[in-house]
């Protein structure tokens, strides 16, 4: 009992964190605008966690996530369609999206990863750049209410939880196996409220 009051005392920011972004995500499958609030305030805790697991391209990230949750909160309350909808309708991608959210992975992965193979001591520079270019493209995607920035987030989270389970970032771990069993519950959802390509 002792040890695990004490983990619990150790812990208490990274449980904090992922509890709010576990309530985020719920949200985020039922389109709720209080998805881009939690993610701010759950990013918050993620710069202390990230800062201290010496993962600096996550940690970066989540100055990014709390920078796009301030644009998605406004991007959902006032969306620019031609129809005046109340809320932004969710949308797929057309080829040349997707080609350019491609080429911007691309990019930002090999920007991150030499920035921080050569100017940091990030402990897995190759895997933290990756996890952090595709969640960079996928919060962008989210904001436009693309589907398929479930996908990436799939793809995303499932390589973050075995980066995390190797950084001994156990509560974390399990957070992120629960986005991914959420992110595949949201693709489903909102499979059946789409509208359109864009």
């Amino acid at each position: 009992m002792e040890n695990t009051v004490s983990w619990l005392l150790t812990n208490y920011i990274e449980i904090f964190g992922a509890a709010l972004g576990i309530l985020g995500v719920y949200f985020q499958i039922k389109q709720n605008i209080w998805v881009w609030p939690l993610g701010i305030i759950a990013s918050a805790f993620y710069i202390i966690v990230f800062f201290s697991a010496q993962l600096y391209a996550l940690m970066s990230l989540q100055l990014y996530f709390i920078a796009i949750s301030i644009y998605g909160w406004y991007q959902w309350k006032h969306p620019q369609n031609q129809h005046k909808e109340k809320e932004r309708p969710i949308i797929r991608l057309n080829l040349k999206n997707t080609m350019i959210y491609l080429i911007l992975f691309i990019g930002l992965w090999l920007l991150l990863f030499l920035f921080f193979k050569f100017f940091t001591n990030d402990s897995s520079a190759v895997w933290d750049s990756v996890v952090t270019a595709l969640s960079l493209v996928a919060s962008l995607m989210l904001a436009k209410k693309f589907i398929e920035q479930w996908l990436v987030w799939i793809l995303a989270d499932s390589i973050a939880l075995v980066l995390y389970f190797f950084k001994q970032l156990y509560p974390t771990v399990i957070f992120y196996l629960i986005l991914v069993v959420m992110a595949i519950i949201g693709f489903k959802q909102w499979k059946k409220g789409i509208t359109s390509s864009a």
